[in-house]
């Protein structure tokens, strides 16, 4: 539970930050974990919880990248609790560059995805820290 409030503390920062991501939506893009091992359903359903009841933001999409064959079928699952969210998980399965274009099709240009992914968009996660625990000082 501890990963879902820093999840929703990023993403009440993210609104703070930027009044169009609340009125527009918020596109959230993760990388599908490796092996069953690191899923774990229990938590998933509380997440989904999260995104459907909490929280004064509006969910665009949520993409889903690097996803093996395995872990389609608990996305699918996963949709299940979403309710009406459902349609609006992206599953991109597939090499990076296929990844890639299908993201440009949803309006993820390469300066927008992380370079991890294969973007051109660095994360620097410690800056984003620092300049948000000063925000929270101030």
């Amino acid at each position: 539970k501890k990963m879902c409030a820093v999840s929703c503390y990023v993403v009440q920062r993210m609104i703070d930050e930027d009044e169009d991501a609340q009125k527009d939506g918020m596109l959230f893009l993760v990388r599908c974990p490796k092996g069953a091992r690191k899923w774990n359903m229990q938590m998933a359903r509380y997440q989904a919880d999260v995104l459907r009841n909490a929280g004064p933001y509006r969910m665009a999409a949520f993409h889903v990248v690097e996803v093996t064959s395995g872990f389609r079928v608990v996305v699918n699952i996963l949709r299940v609790f979403l309710g009406s969210l459902r349609h609006r998980i992206k599953v991109h399965p597939g090499d990076k560059e296929d990844t890639l274009r299908r993201l440009e099709e949803f309006g993820m240009g390469m300066d927008v995805v992380p370079s991890d992914i294969g973007g051109n968009f660095v994360v620097d996660h410690e800056a984003w820290l620092s300049a948000a625990l000063k925000a929270e000082e101030s």
